[in-house]
Parts: structure tokens; C-alpha cells; sequence
């Protein structure tokens, strides 16, 4: 008799345990959907990091040679340009070039470029990064 009584309950018993079962299933299936949404995110995130980087990079190559073309002139102090939104993927860029020179009393002037490159989104930091280099002018007699 009492086997039957346990029979009479087995029933109820399964429909527990298959709750059961449904809920951790359906627990551990939202885990993995949370954590693969984060690392989406974690990986676009960091792609357009990366977009930013070079392009700055990009940027301050281009202002280095812009600086190097430019220094053939001796009266060549520098500039500031910036690169519209239209031709970069976010935001505009901007470049400066400075250009000191040194206090020497010889015929040769050396002079300081450091050329500073900045590219950022709307709402985020720009991206900032600078090059710095001497060079000497010799005057053509």
C-alpha cells in the first residue's frame, strides 16, 4: 500500500523536477546571451578605440611631412589645419605645427618642430598624439 501512495505523487514529483530543470536551463541560456551581448559590445567599443588611434596616427604623419615640406622655407613658423567631418569616419581632426627656433649665434639655425595631431567623437576625449623633432637650417650661400 504504501507503494501506491508513492505512485499517486510521482506525477507531481516529475512536474517539479522538470521545472526545475526549465529554470536552470533557462538561467544558464540567459548567461550565455548576456555574456555574448557584453562582449559584443566590449568589441565594438574597442574597434572604434582602435579606428580613433589610427586615425590620429594618421593625422600626425601627415602633419610631420606637412612640417618637413614646409620647413625648406626659413621663415616657416608653423600651422594649425583642421580636417573637416566630411573626410573622417566620426569628427573632424586637427593638426597644429609649432615651430621655435634656437638662440644660436652661428649661421645655422636650429629650430624645434613638434607636431601635434587630435581626433576624437562627439562626447569622448580626443585622441591626442604629438611628434617632436630639431632640425638645422643651413643657409645657401
Amino acid at each position: 500500500m504504501r507503494h501506491n501512495h508513492l505512485r499517486s505523487r510521482d506525477p507531481q514529483l516529475r512536474a517539479g523536477a522538470v521545472l526545475i530543470c526549465v529554470l536552470a536551463c533557462t538561467l544558464i541560456a540567459m548567461s550565455l546571451a548576456a555574456s555574448s551581448i557584453h562582449l559584443a559590445l566590449q568589441g565594438a567599443r574597442a574597434s572604434k578605440q582602435n579606428l580613433r588611434l589610427r586615425q590620429t596616427q594618421w593625422l600626425l604623419q601627415a602633419g610631420v611631412q606637412r612640417a618637413h615640406q614646409a620647413l625648406q622655407q626659413p621663415d616657416y613658423d608653423g600651422e594649425e589645419w583642421i580636417v573637416p567631418e566630411e573626410f573622417l569616419p566620426e569628427s573632424q581632426g586637427r593638426v597644429v605645427i609649432d615651430v621655435t627656433s634656437a638662440n644660436t649665434d652661428s649661421e645655422e639655425a636650429e629650430r624645434f618642430v613638434t607636431v601635434t595631431a587630435e581626433y576624437g567623437a562627439a562626447g569622448l576625449p580626443p585622441m591626442r598624439r604629438s611628434h617632436s623633432f630639431a632640425i638645422v637650417h643651413e643657409p645657401n650661400n
